[in-house]
């Protein structure tokens, strides 16, 4: 078994927040300029997008026998930018689905955080 070292853990995590602090926003740009389907907004890109995002999930920790050392990097650093990326592509219309399930022009009167802090704020 091929061990990552600590150091290129870290580059693998700079190069995967660099990317997706460009390929969100070019997602919520995509996202926002997409007419509704009968589905709603959101919704068909969470559908299409869920099963890749558990491949994907399920592909970062695969090894291949005989794999090289260099290739075991590669394949690291690709399905776990991929990953990002997809969890991008799910989480932000799940995230952009509160304001828009509610009639009332203020918002729903709770704000849930998904962004890991697991808050639940309440807006009175």
């Amino acid at each position: 078994m091929s061990h990552i070292s600590a150091s290129t853990v870290g580059i693998l995590f700079l190069v995967a927040r660099l990317w997706d602090a460009v390929a969100d926003f070019a997602w919520v740009r995509f996202i926002d300029i997409r007419k509704p389907t009968p589905q709603g907004k959101f919704k068909p890109w969470i559908l299409r997008v869920s099963f890749p995002l558990v491949l994907t999930g399920v592909l970062m920790f695969v090894q291949i026998p005989e794999m090289s050392d260099g290739f075991y990097l590669a394949w690291a650093f690709v399905t776990y930018i991929v990953w990002g990326t997809l969890y991008s592509t799910v989480n932000i219309p799940y995230g952009s689905m509160a304001p828009v399930i509610t009639d009332n022009p203020v918002g729903p009167p709770f704000n849930v955080e998904n962004n890991g802090s697991d808050a639940c704020e309440l807006d009175y």
